[in-house]
Parts: structure tokens; sequence; C-alpha cells
């Protein structure tokens, strides 16, 4: 069953605020943090917008939370100094682990998320600017919430059945990344 993609969007925009407020930051504060204009973040509060996963990741370190706090309710998980990666790392990994799991091509995958094999492939590579509502047509697809995507996996762990050059490429990126100390 495909969840509402409208009513992702709004319940994210409704954490960035709720977190907002919990921080005791104005909408200008959060602005001038993300690099935004205040309206931007007015309208991104207020569902007006449909945000990118760069703008989510920009979200989340002006608030200094983890990305996965803004696509879960409860308690915030503190922005890790020490993990180097960026949203469209872990949601890489995070797709190319959840299918692998069950054995779909990125043809299978855009199928049956009714999206291009194209956008699959470019997610994999870190290579698109996906928005919220496409991911969550990742996440109904491979029957996931889309939290699942934003899980931070320890590169090293992920068992990729079948791994080719690029996914081992990229996870050794990854491990360069985790190993470097903080500057």
């Amino acid at each position: 069953m495909e969840k509402d993609t409208d009513a992702t969007v709004l319940q994210i925009a409704r954490r960035i605020e709720e977190i907002r407020t919990l921080r005791g930051i104005s909408q200008w504060e959060l602005a001038q943090r993300a690099q935004y204009q205040r309206t931007w973040v007015s309208r991104t509060e207020g569902a007006g917008v449909s945000f990118s996963l760069d703008t989510l990741d920009r979200y989340a370190a002006a608030l200094d939370v983890d990305p996965l706090s803004l696509v879960t309710s409860g308690a915030l998980l503190p922005r890790k100094a020490e993990d180097k990666s960026t949203l469209r790392e872990r949601l890489a990994i995070n797709v190319i682990r959840l299918r692998d799991a069950q054995n779909l091509s990125q043809e299978s995958l855009s199928i049956n998320a009714r999206l291009g094999r194209h956008f699959v492939s470019q997610v994999e590579r870190e290579n698109t600017r996906s928005s919220i509502p496409n991911l969550q047509k990742l996440a109904d697809a491979l029957g996931v919430p889309l939290s699942e995507l934003f899980k931070q996996v320890d590169a090293a762990s992920v068992n990729l059945k079948n791994s080719r050059r690029t996914r081992s490429k990229r996870i050794r990126k990854l491990d360069v990344k985790a190993a470097q100390p903080d500057e």
C-alpha cells in the first residue's frame, strides 16, 4: 500500500518545526544556519514545498540532529561529529542493501516504485537530488518505512550479494571518510 506522499512531506515539515521550537530557534535563525531565506523556512514548515534530500540534510545540520530525527518521531538523535556520511551516501547504501536483500534488480525496483530505472541508478550512485515523494515511493516499493532509507549503516558490515566494482568502491570511500580524524 502506497503511503500518501503529501502526508509524508507534512509529517517532516511538522517535525522540523517541532525540533526548531524545542531548540528555541526562530525561523530567522534557522534560515541563517541552513543558508535559506526565512520565507523558505516558513514555507517548509507549512508543507508548502516538496523539499529534496539535500534540503533535509541542511536542516538536520542547522538543527544539530541526525537526519533520521527529521523522519521519525520520538527522541532526537544527536548529530555525530565522526559521522562523515551525507544523506545521499546513506540513501545509496541503504537502497542497495535493501534491494539486494530482496533480490530485486534496479529495473524491478523502479517498476514497483513507478519511477524510472535511471532514477534508481542515480540514487545508488549518489547522483540525484531526490525529492521526498520519490523517496517515499522507493521505501514503499521496498516495503520499509522512509526512515529505513536514512539509517546510518556501517559500510563495512554491509553484505552486498551482487557487489559490483562501483559498489565496493563506494563502500571503501565511506570507510576512508569514517577513518579520517576531525579537522
